[in-house]
């Protein structure tokens, strides 16, 4: 591929991979700027496409094939690491965009290295990476980090930082002292991941 894909985001299709929180947000703001939105998510609850005005795709491989641009969203789980590999990447649009905000084991970074190599991918925006500080020995990520010409504006890697500003800062600390001020008063807790071994302990 000579240049780096440029694309028009009004009529291109966005996929979404796990449509909690920040999925649900990316698909309110994606449609704002004329994308159409698809959404695979097999936890979402009946009517959450209704509710958003997008599409639920029910198997991953038919969202994979429809979609001009591929951004994740769901937790890393048994069932979700390397989630996004050679026979996925091989389902997708030639020149698709994959973006990974979600966590690095969701992708394996090798079949991304040969799918962005090959022109299956038109490009990646990666935020997170399987190995946290990354392997610069990965040739992925070397080629990235040597600036490569076949990878020149391909790849975009930043340090899954965005939320980071001073008044980030503020909130974080303010909600973690709420959430412990509502839980010693009222013995309850709000999106708490980890409650079996909170009442197991």
């Amino acid at each position: 591929m000579p240049h780096a894909p440029i694309i028009r985001l009004a009529g291109r299709t966005l996929g979404i991979v796990g449509l909690g929180w920040i999925g649900s947000a990316l698909a309110l703001r994606a449609k704002a700027f004329g994308l159409t939105v698809a959404y695979h998510d097999p936890f979402s609850p009946p009517g959450q496409d209704l509710a958003l005005g997008i599409l639920r795709v029910e198997h991953l491989g038919d969202l994979l094939a429809a979609v001009d641009i591929l951004s994740l969203h769901c937790p890393l789980t048994p069932a979700t690491a390397d989630l996004i590999n050679d026979e996925r990447l091989a389902q997708m649009k030639r020149g698709a965009i994959l973006i990974n905000t979600a966590r690095g084991g969701i992708v394996s970074l090798d079949a991304l290295h040969r799918a962005i190599r090959d022109g299956i991918l038109g490009g990646a925006g990666l935020d997170v990476l399987p190995q946290e500080p990354p392997d610069l020995q990965h040739p992925l990520l070397s080629a990235w980090s040597r600036r490569e010409a076949w990878l020149e504006g391909r790849l975009l890697i930043t340090p899954h930082a965005a939320f980071y500003t001073a008044e980030s800062v503020i909130d974080l600390r303010r909600k973690a002292m709420q959430t412990v001020v509502t839980y010693l008063e009222r013995g309850t807790l709000r999106a708490c991941l980890n409650r079996n071994a909170i009442r197991s302990g």
